[in-house]
């Protein structure tokens, strides 16, 4: 089940998403680099629905919160980018990466990557919690969102 915060941009409970008929959540460490702060790694989500337009309902319904995230929190500055990655079948598969600047304090802020993809009736939900001095570069990030988006064809 997933345990997740999120970057608050999301404006959903992401533990317990609207309209889910499963829930899968895996934590992905990176524990062997001494330039990593402890506790890196990326969290993955995957939701499954039972109709392909609730799917795409929902990530709708994230893009859109995250598109809204710093007029609602005032303390966000987001930046997207569409990802597109090629799928099994020669079809492009798209999803959307976010860059997330949260301000904790005067000054102080926290930095949130998140990617998010329909395929079918699930949606792929990604976040990793770079730090100032350790973080993806913007195109290994979409290149992470887009293998993600990749792996999600691959089971049923």
């Amino acid at each position: 089940e997933p345990k997740l915060v999120g970057s608050q941009c999301e404006n959903v409970d992401l533990n317990k998403l609207s309209g889910t008929t499963s829930a899968a959540h895996r934590t992905y460490l990176l524990t062997d680099d001494p330039k990593a702060p402890q506790g890196f790694g990326i969290d993955e989500a995957i939701y499954g629905f039972a109709k392909a337009a609730d799917a795409r309902a929902t990530a709708k319904k994230l893009n859109a919160n995250f598109a809204s995230c710093g007029e609602r929190t005032r303390t966000a500055t987001v930046k997207d980018a569409a990802v597109t990655a090629p799928g099994a079948d020669g079809k492009d598969l798209k999803s959307t990466s976010y860059l997330v600047t949260q301000r904790i304090s005067e000054s102080r802020t926290v930095t949130f990557r998140v990617g998010i993809a329909t395929i079918g009736g699930r949606v792929i939900y990604l976040m990793a919690n770079p730090s100032a001095n350790f973080d993806f570069s913007d195109a290994a990030w979409k290149r992470i969102v887009g293998r993600a988006t990749q792996r999600a064809t691959q089971f049923a």
